[in-house]
């Protein structure tokens, strides 16, 4: 459905090609437009003009062992320009049929009309350089209709798009390229969807579900450069964005409706891989200098809504104040990471069964890191994994579902540790075949450890290195902790019943073996350290 849809909005608006003919230019777009999911592409008749040439209407076909798309679309004229440039020029209305046959069941059937209005194409350049420059001043859908869905019927669909500005160059030189970009000030999508109750084929339950969306300022580039590595680039921004939904749940007892708010939303990828060495596995590309990066983003999310159950009802409210997504694969590494910034949380509670109502949380920053290497090499690699949560508060209802009377202290939680070292690769990550084993050597420094909360605070610190040869894995290094509270911690757990006098005593006895008392109340410390022979120490004591 979703090359259609491309399909559909690219014949919609066509960025072809341009040539000194308006002939050349046809040839060129029917070439476009079948890239869209593999595509054939015809027109429904051609007449020509002094300077023009009418096409009466396209045609584009696709089809597979299990599915066969026909897309028809209304037409266009090609009018050839004194300065060797080829006009686009569209109706005010454009019809487009879609139908699509699964099997032998009854065709799916959507009909529709593009409305266009202030649009102007221009195509110049020569065969295999092209450039084409696009303003339109609003384009949208109406008129829409389906049918040979077994239970949706759409009872209204929306589209409109608003300012919008586009440009498209082609090249067939060297192994070819292409570059787009689209500014559009204002898009609107709506759909509103009724469908029968109970469940479809699928298993997935039906029901109403009304959808609109609203996005200021998205501003994309995208291009395509072959050669020996092809490479896909992506960048997408929108100003901002609004989602409007009213919806059953998913067993249809209930009703969810919500409206979110989103600020600064960014997407890039840049994509680098040879299509020819595909074969199911991902390293062998990557010896080849490969690569695949993404990236996801945004400044602002505010959310809101009420769901309704028959259990009761609840209202939420959500807000976050920026997050950013990491991900790569290179020959060098393998990288993610997460970072957060800034979530409260609010839960409205109506529910009989529960015994408050309201539950909140409050998150000051959350971040993931990972980074390793992917292939092999005989000398050390960097490695590194970082884990951070800061300030996470939670309100009193909350606290008293398991504390009520208010043993535990209340202060913000934060968590943070911070690894990093070297490994040496034996073989690559992704090989199914290897048999050796693939990390013959770590060493691994623990920079930071850090728990702070509810009464408790730990710190640690150490670096231990790991080795194995042929069967037999030999451990070296030290590992210091300091933990302030833990006692306290454990006598509030017991006063509220959450840990037994027997569990108690046996979480004490087995922290004997591993500490011993520091400077300070409630202060214990440990050091354990690992010897090559296999010997284990903790606070000078052998335990192994």
């Amino acid at each position: 459905m979703r090359r259609t849809l491309a399909a559909l909005l690219f014949a919609a608006s066509p960025s072809a090609a341009i040539a000194l003919t308006a002939e050349d230019a046809l040839t060129e777009h029917l070439s476009l437009l079948s890239l869209f999911g593999n595509f054939e592409v015809e027109t429904t008749g051609t007449a020509r003009g002094a300077d023009r040439l009418e096409v009466r209407g396209f045609k584009l076909t696709s089809e597979n062992p299990d599915e066969r798309t026909e897309i028809t679309l209304g037409g266009v004229d090609l009018v050839e320009q004194p300065d060797g440039a080829v006009r686009f020029v569209y109706p005010n209305r454009l019809p487009v049929e879609i139908r699509i046959q699964s099997g032998t069941d009854q065709p799916v059937l959507v009909s529709a009309s593009f409305l266009f209005d202030g649009v102007r194409h221009i195509v110049s350049g020569t065969p295999g350089d092209l450039g084409h420059d696009l303003v339109a001043g609003s384009l949208s859908l109406e008129g829409v209709d389906v049918t040979g869905l077994e239970d949706d019927r759409v009872e209204e669909t929306a589209f409109d798009l608003e300012d919008v500005a586009a440009t498209f160059m082609r090249s067939n030189q060297g192994r070819g390229m292409h570059r787009m970009t689209l500014d559009v000030g204002h898009l609107y999508v709506a759909s509103l969807f009724d469908t029968a109750s109970g469940s479809d084929a699928s298993g997935i339950a039906t029901g109403d579900a009304d959808i609109a969306v609203t996005i200021g300022n998205l501003a994309a580039a995208s291009s395509y450069e072959g050669g020996d590595i092809p490479r896909h680039s992506l960048d997408l921004a929108l100003g901002k964005i609004l989602w409007i939904q009213s919806s059953d749940t998913s067993d249809e007892d209930g009703r969810l409706d919500m409206e979110a708010r989103g600020t600064g939303v960014r997407l890039a990828w840049d994509v680098r891989v040879n299509h020819s060495d595909e074969d199911g596995a991902i390293t062998p590309p990557l010896h080849n200098g490969e690569r695949i990066s993404a990236d996801f983003g945004y400044d602002s999310v505010e959310a809101t809504g009420t769901i309704e159950m028959p259990e009761g009802a609840a209202a939420f409210a959500s807000s976050d104040q920026g997050a950013s997504v990491e991900l790569s694969f290179s020959e060098d590494r393998a990288l993610f990471s997460l970072e957060a910034r800034g979530n409260v949380t609010d839960y409205a509670l109506a529910v009989p069964d529960v015994p408050v109502d309201r539950l909140s949380y409050a998150l000051d920053a959350f971040e993931v890191a990972i980074e390793f290497p992917l292939l092999a090499k005989a000398e050390p690699q960097p490695y590194s994994m970082r884990f951070g949560l800061a300030g996470l508060t939670f309100n009193d209802e909350m606290w008293s579902l398991f504390d009520p009377i208010r043993k535990i202290p209340r202060d913000p939680i934060s968590l943070a540790l911070d690894i990093a070292g070297t490994t040496i690769v034996a073989i690559d990550f992704f090989d199914e075949d290897a048999t050796a084993r693939p990390y013959p050597e770590i060493v691994a420094k623990l920079k930071t450890l850090r728990v702070l909360g509810a009464g408790l605070d730990l710190t640690g610190s150490g670096e231990i290195t790991s080795r194995i040869e042929g069967a037999t894995l030999s451990t070296e290094g030290r590992l210091d902790a300091r933990l302030v509270g833990l006692n306290g911690l454990l006598d509030s757990l017991a006063d509220l019943e959450l840990l037994s006098s027997e569990e108690t005593m046996g979480l004490r006895m087995m922290l004997g073996v591993f500490t011993r008392p520091g400077a300070g109340s409630d202060t214990l410390v440990s050091t354990i350290e690992f010897a090559p022979d296999g010997t284990v120490n903790a606070n000078g004591q052998r335990i192994k």
